[in-house]
């Protein structure tokens, strides 16, 4: 085992167990945050951050005649995605996208998406992973886009329970992609 899979698969096993622990109390869980702050923020980016790390320690250059297009392909997932993360961060705000709790954002990326961060995010994995182009990097996407769309089901849970107006939000604005009513 490569020490890539072993800090990106890490990363995501702790995202799982804070989760998990989050799911059965979504108004006291450790995720999202009841009341965030700078170590909620430092936990949750920094083990992001690992997985990604994680998929680059597992890197290795694409090669061959096709090398081009595994380029062109993986950087315009990878940029589409980051700037569709980008945006929703913009609109939720750093402390929002760090566990602060900033209400039920409905305005910008917000509209086409109630997690446009994590669609984004997830992009930004598949690009990766293709630029990876072997399996130790494809374990990491895949087990990452699980816990994204954990996340984005434990953050479903807590926003209903906390904010009264979540629910008609939710059907305003699809979960991940799709059409908006």
């Amino acid at each position: 085992m490569t020490v890539g899979l072993i800090l990106g698969l890490g990363a995501c096993a702790l995202w799982a167990v804070i989760l998990w622990a989050s799911h059965h109390d979504p108004l006291a869980g450790p995720w999202p945050p009841a009341k965030g702050n700078w170590f909620t923020a430092a936990w949750s980016w920094g083990l992001t951050i690992l997985i990604y790390v994680g998929m680059f320690q597992t890197w290795q250059v694409p090669e061959g005649e096709w090398a081009w297009l595994i380029w062109a392909v993986a950087l315009s997932i990878g940029f589409a995605g980051s700037a569709l993360q980008s945006w929703g961060t913009a609109n939720l705000g750093l402390n929002g996208t760090s566990g602060w709790d900033v209400g039920v954002v409905q305005t910008g990326a917000y509209k086409l998406s109630r997690h446009p961060q994590y669609v984004g995010q997830a992009a930004g994995f598949l690009g990766f992973a293709i630029l990876l182009g072997h399996l130790p990097g494809w374990i990491i996407a895949a087990a990452a886009l699980v816990t994204l769309y954990a996340a984005a089901r434990v953050e479903e849970a807590a926003l209903s329970a906390r904010h009264a107006d979540y629910d008609t939000y939710r059907a305003k604005a699809p979960f991940l992609i799709g059409r908006p009513t």
